[in-house]
């Protein structure tokens, strides 16, 4: 496994970051100190998911498609959405949000990126689409309140809407894109 990648690793059981790895027959004999199978898989599903993101985006149908579907889901009355199973759990709802908003500005961050030859107006561009997400949050928790049956309006979710935001916005803005 390329280095750049391991960032962290086990000794004994716990995460270590920054310290000397264990010697290799220490590292994979001892119980708890080598890799776990759930350890390695997500690793390896986090690289290549965000791979995959990354080049869907590149497709300008990807990050309407996810807006438009944002709008769709928020526009739906009270009565169609299930109140049972996952949807029954506290707090569900807000990390929905969150990661409905935080999706149209990280797909549409992606898709910019790499279809715009100018880089420079690249903060802005990011900051743009963040008061996009926002705005379209706000807007969409005002239309629940007035006209959509069994909705109502909720600080919380616009609280959600902007957090998933600004962390697909602090991801573009400081994570290395390749």
């Amino acid at each position: 496994m390329p280095a750049r990648m391991i960032r962290s690793y086990r000794i004994n059981g716990e995460f270590a970051f920054n310290k000397q790895k264990p010697a290799i027959s220490n590292f994979f004999t001892h119980p708890l100190g080598g890799w776990g199978v759930s350890d390695l898989f997500l690793l390896y599903l986090s690289s290549h998911m965000m791979r995959l993101v990354k080049k869907l985006s590149t497709w300008k149908f990807i990050p309407i498609a996810w807006t438009v579907t944002t709008i769709i889901l928020l526009c739906l009355p009270g009565s169609a959405i299930p109140s049972t199973g996952v949807f029954a759990t506290k707090g569900i709802d807000k990390v929905v949000h969150t990661i409905l908003f935080g999706g149209i500005v990280l797909l549409g961050g992606f898709n910019l990126y790499y279809r715009r030859n100018e880089k420079s107006k690249w903060q802005r561009i990011i900051v743009f689409l963040t008061l996009f997400s926002i705005g379209l949050g706000i807007g969409l928790e005002f239309l629940q309140r007035d006209y959509i049956p069994n909705r109502s309006f909720d600080v919380y979710d616009i609280l959600a809407d902007s957090t998933g935001a600004i962390i697909a916005a602090l991801y573009h803005l400081f994570a290395k894109v390749k």
